[in-house]
């Protein structure tokens, strides 16, 4: 009796000796892939992924001592299960084993076993996740893929870090017509100055089909405390530059010629291909940083994409209001819907896209420091950066690829001579005076 229950006591230690090391009993399948960078997860068998919106395709093939058991077992989408039969990796008449709106899966092959997966563009905000397990119980690969949501069909969400509110006759055009210093992509800055005249549909987008006619005298003035002023007795782009040359000679300029932080946002984007909707009315400067993030970033090693604005507001040049006899010399011009620039406001801004697995609220805690190198660096090592900054006339940006760059925009924002670019406008109607708004155009 004592030799029984010693046989069944020994029984029951191998038995839990057995469970404890069931995890290494686990094998990997390995699986190369196309379409998809797979990382190892904290367990042996466990890989991830991650795609963007736009279709793609797929492909993984079974690789080493254990790709006899590559096969797909099965794959889920959202609650929808299915199992596959690996005896149809051989049946060249059926190779899509499962299909949906979603997409398909393709068995292509079985020595080795290659399996091909065709997802459709996600044209949801939302995340869509995939889960694929290949192989038997403990020779295995779990694969999850996260094909990211396209944030580009709804409003890009802004977190404000630091924000002043403007008046809403202010048109922001700080971007628009941006270029990149040494790319493809060249600054394309209109030849605006208060009293130019535009057609309403081409004012604060094109700035194109100036009406260069003959105009009467206008007064020009800043908005420091104690404002620059003066007189141009015949308006034009040259004699506005006149003007902007004394202006940055002057007393009163250089005791105001510091910018402050006026805007400060950051929003959670979900892959680099959407940047059209932080851009929209400048798809070359999109397209370049795109590019760019591709070319010196390895975007499969991140998860969560954030973009940052930075904007810097400097002085404003206001031109006062026509009088009875209007702006142009001959008051027989026809004015309905012609719109005469009123102000000018200049600033730096910088731009910036970060490729991170950090969470996207632990990222803007970092980043709402003001010194976001010395608090923020050692937890921002592993994200990569990449930053547009400009403050100079001709609208091409610098580049640079660290927080350091983006430290020392924040701490001076103009380059040297540098007195800022125009960033805000603002625009009245010739003939009412009233001031011009982008949804008030087609009423």
């Amino acid at each position: 009796m004592r030799l029984l229950i010693l046989f069944v006591t020994l029984l029951s230690l191998l038995g839990f000796q057995s469970c404890g090391n069931e995890e290494e009993q686990f094998q990997l399948i390995e699986l190369e892939t196309t379409g998809v960078s797979l990382k190892l997860q904290n367990n042996a068998v466990s890989l991830y992924g991650d795609i963007p919106s736009a279709e793609n395709e797929l492909t993984f093939v079974a690789v080493g001592k254990n790709a006899n058991l590559g096969f797909l077992y099965d794959f889920q989408i959202g609650d929808e299960v299915y199992h596959i039969n690996k005896d149809e990796y051989d049946n060249p008449d059926h190779n899509v084993a499962v299909s949906g709106e979603w997409g398909c899966v393709e068995l292509i092959n079985s020595n080795p076993y290659t399996t091909k997966i065709v997802i459709t563009e996600n044209n949801a905000a939302r995340d869509r996740e995939f889960r694929l397990r290949f192989g038997g119980v403990y020779i295995t690969a779990w694969v999850t893929i996260i094909q990211k949501g396209n944030v580009s069909n709804e409003n890009v969400k802004w977190d404000n870090i630091v924000c002043n509110q403007l008046s809403s006759n202010e048109l922001f055009i700080g971007n628009q017509y941006l270029g990149i210093q040494n790319w493809d992509c060249i600054g394309n800055p209109p030849q605006i100055y208060p009293s130019a005249v535009f057609p309403e549909t081409t004012f604060a987008k094109s700035f194109d089909k100036e009406v260069n006619e003959a105009k009467r005298p206008i007064s020009l003035y800043t908005d420091f405390s104690n404002p620059f002023v003066s007189t141009i007795k015949q308006p034009s782009g040259v004699a506005y530059q006149h003007f902007v040359k004394d202006l940055i000679k002057s007393e009163e300029y250089e005791s105001n010629k510091q910018p402050h932080l006026h805007l400060y946002r950051l929003a959670n984007i979900s892959s680099v291909e959407n940047l059209s909707k932080i851009f929209p009315d400048n798809g070359t400067l999109a397209k370049s940083l795109e590019d760019i993030v591709k070319q010196k970033v390895n975007a499969e090693h991140f998860q969560n994409w954030i973009v940052g604005e930075v904007v810097f507001k400097g002085f404003s040049v206001t031109m006062d209001a026509p009088g009875q006899k209007g702006l142009f010399e001959n008051s027989n011009i026809q004015t309905k819907g012609l719109v005469y620039l009123r102000s000018m406001t200049y600033g730096a801004t910088a731009y910036f896209i970060m490729g991170s697995n950090l969470p996207y609220d632990e990222v803007k805690t970092l980043l709402s420091t003001p010194s976001i190198v010395d608090n923020a660096k050692e937890k921002l090592s592993k994200s990569a950066i990449i930053l547009i900054s400009n403050s100079s006339i001709d609208q091409n940006a610098a580049l640079s690829t660290s927080f350091e760059a983006l430290n020392a925009f924040i701490e001076r924002p103009y380059t040297k001579g540098s007195y800022g670019y125009p960033i805000y406008c603002t625009g009245c109607y010739l003939d009412d005076n009233r001031f011009f708004h982008f949804n008030e155009q087609n009423e």
